[in-house]
């Protein structure tokens, strides 16, 4: 089945071929510049599960998530003012993301290549526990709209403080404190990474040999070739459990991550 058939397929069934269509070529302008400024990076999340199960999009995806360690990460900032010119970076809370200047639908989150970036989880459990609690308490000091509905009586007194312990502070001062903690401990010695910029649970459940992103591989992804990272089988494993597994027919929809 070619590109064109194969999105408009999921145009029909799941209403997402087009949003496709148009993150894949975002997609490939970030892979071009990448390589020409030898940065290395990575499908991430379900874009990483949609390329290893489905060679391309997750047919009821409706986004695109790429990672980096820590140096490619920060060289891909330095260098994002080279990026092509309408492309532009902005931040959603703790998370950059990467989309058109015109794309009308960037308050929905639609239509953008949001960037991860893996540091190091303190060997030390006293630091390690720190640091996982001072990344957590930004979070809930950065949340500007919570849905309290779906909290337990604690987990609202929780989030209600955390967010009033950071009304003092301005938002640039959170966001760049928030970078400052991610970097805590980051000699290059620990065992461990993670993802410190995503979902408040993945913060504290996930951690990933540091071997997992010790080399790269290229896959095929829709009718493209883009890279990924040799541990992908256990970062997989770790996110999703058994990621081969389709789910269920009614849980086959888009499913933003709500930061």
């Amino acid at each position: 089945m070619s590109l064109t058939d194969n999105l408009e397929k999921n145009e029909e069934m799941y209403g997402t071929g087009r949003m496709q269509e148009y993150i894949l070529e975002l997609l490939t302008e970030i892979d071009v510049f990448c390589k020409k400024n030898d940065i290395r990076y990575s499908l991430s999340a379900g874009t990483l599960l949609g390329a290893v199960r489905h060679k391309g999009f997750i047919p009821w995806d409706d986004d695109v998530d790429i990672m980096f360690d820590r140096i490619n990460y920060d060289k891909f900032l330095d260098l994002s003012s080279n990026l092509p010119k309408d492309l532009v970076i902005q931040q959603k809370i703790w998370v950059k993301r990467i989309t058109r200047i015109d794309n009308p639908n960037i308050d929905k989150e639609m239509g953008c290549v949001d960037l991860f970036v893996f540091d190091e989880v303190p060997d030390n459990v006293i630091k390690r526990k720190i640091k996982t609690f001072l990344i957590q308490l930004l979070q809930g000091m950065l949340k500007t709209e919570h849905d309290y509905s779906k909290y337990t009586f604690k987990e609202k007194i929780l989030v209600f403080g955390t967010w009033f312990i950071g009304l003092p502070f301005n938002y640039q001062f959170k966001q760049k404190l928030y970078d400052r903690i991610s970097r805590i401990d980051n000699t290059g010695k620990n065992n461990m990474i993670n993802v410190y910029n995503t979902l408040f649970e993945c913060v504290q459940r996930c951690r990933f040999d540091r071997r997992i992103i010790d080399s790269y591989l290229e896959v095929i992804f829709e009718d493209k070739k883009f890279t990924i990272i040799s541990g992908y089988d256990e970062y997989l494993t770790e996110q999703y459990g058994d990621y081969m597994k389709f789910p269920r027919i009614e849980e086959r929809k888009p499913a933003h991550m709500r930061y």
